[in-house]
């Protein structure tokens, strides 16, 4: 008999194996959770929109179980890859044309940003970086997202915007030396 859709074994009971999956997913949702929320707060830097995404993510993630495969990578990096296409699709939904938001300290702030203008304006060092973050290209905007917002490592990172494990770990490398540089020639700030 089939249980009620919305539950983790209706989707699992497509494919062999798939209901060992929903469980590894179910048992570790509580780990998973904050790794999916900080990489979506990163992004979007709203906690409202970030629940949405999160909210959005551990759906698809339930009801394409029969998608993952362990042989293939972790459960992480399905799960962050999900997150990943679900917030392009909500920037793409609203004709937002960045992947990753750094816009923080704009005219017209929204309330729900507020928090995050008053930590700027109380730290000059986050206040220089924002306009340098903004002339990113988004390419190195996501994978500073992936690094930093979500917590995982480049090998994670790689699977999931498809470069090699060194590549991201160069892009990383340079863009951090290209802020800090630049930081250096504004200020002479001594990092």
């Amino acid at each position: 008999m089939r249980e009620v859709p919305g539950a983790i074994g209706f989707y699992a009971e497509e494919k062999p194996g798939a209901m060992k999956q929903a469980s590894l997913l179910a048992e570790r949702f509580e780990e998973l959770f904050p790794r999916i929320y900080g990489y979506a707060l990163y992004r979007l830097r709203d906690p409202e929109e970030a629940n949405d995404i999160v909210s959005t993510t551990f759906t698809e993630a339930v009801s394409n179980i029969d998608r993952f495969d362990p042989e293939k990578g972790s459960l992480d990096t399905w799960l962050l890859a999900i997150a990943r296409n679900v917030i392009r699709k909500y920037l793409r939904a609203r004709r937002i044309r960045k992947l990753v938001s750094f816009e923080l300290l704009s005219n017209n702030p929204s309330t729900s940003l507020r928090w995050i203008e008053e930590i700027a304006d109380n730290n000059e060092l986050l206040r220089e970086m924002i306009p340098l973050l903004r002339r990113l290209p988004d390419r190195e905007r996501d994978i500073l997202s992936l690094k930093f917002g979500a917590g995982i490592t480049n090998r994670s990172i790689a699977e999931i915007v498809g470069l090699t494990e060194s590549n991201v770990g160069v892009i990383l490398y340079r863009t951090l030396r290209r802020l800090r540089d630049q930081l250096m020639e504004d200020d002479d700030v001594e990092i």
